[in-house]
């Protein structure tokens, strides 16, 4: 799952959409697994902070760009992840 945060920022509302998914993979409901369970949390947690920290580094990133390196496909992207 982390392997998915590597990859192009395209894919931050796709992640975003599907980040209930994603946490629920790290889900343990067996009591005898309480500290697989209180790892897993940790890394659900690390999983939704990385997505926000990518999501707030490619708008400030954006946000700092010249005409000159500006291209359509992040402009769109950029004006995606402002609306929400």
């Amino acid at each position: 799952m982390i392997f998915l945060l590597t990859l192009s920022s395209a894919t931050i509302p796709i992640l975003e959409s599907n980040l209930p998914i994603l946490v629920s993979q790290y889900k343990v409901s067996d009591e005898q697994y309480q500290l697989d369970r209180e790892i897993n949390q940790d890394v659900a947690k690390k999983l939704i902070a990385t997505l926000a920290n990518k999501k707030q580094t490619f708008l400030t990133e954006q946000k700092l760009l010249s005409w000159y390196s500006w291209n359509y496909n992040d402009a769109q992207l950029y004006n995606i992840l402002k609306s929400k």
